[in-house]
């Protein structure tokens, strides 16, 4: 299993350390999330999303939904 990490580029962070800016609100952040049942099964997903955007998309259907696609559309344009 090859683990690829989703999150939106920053020019003043290194792209290999531990922090990353959220995926939907570019917050810095630690914090990730495992995404399964999207893409090829030999990788595995972890994308950077702060806490506040992790309770939000827990919460909001529409909003999860949104997100797994903005997650798809990445993996296709920016991984394969």
């Amino acid at each position: 299993m090859i683990t690829k990490y989703i999150y939106q580029k920053m020019e003043n962070l290194p792209e290999e350390g531990w922090f990353h800016p959220c995926f939907l609100c570019n917050t810095i952040t630690g914090k990730y999330q495992k995404i399964e049942n999207i893409g090829e099964k030999i990788y595995d997903y972890n994308v950077y999303l702060c806490k506040p955007c992790q309770k939000k998309i827990s919460k909001d259907i529409e909003l999860e939904k949104k997100y797994r696609k903005m997650v798809i559309k990445f993996i296709r344009l920016k991984i394969y």
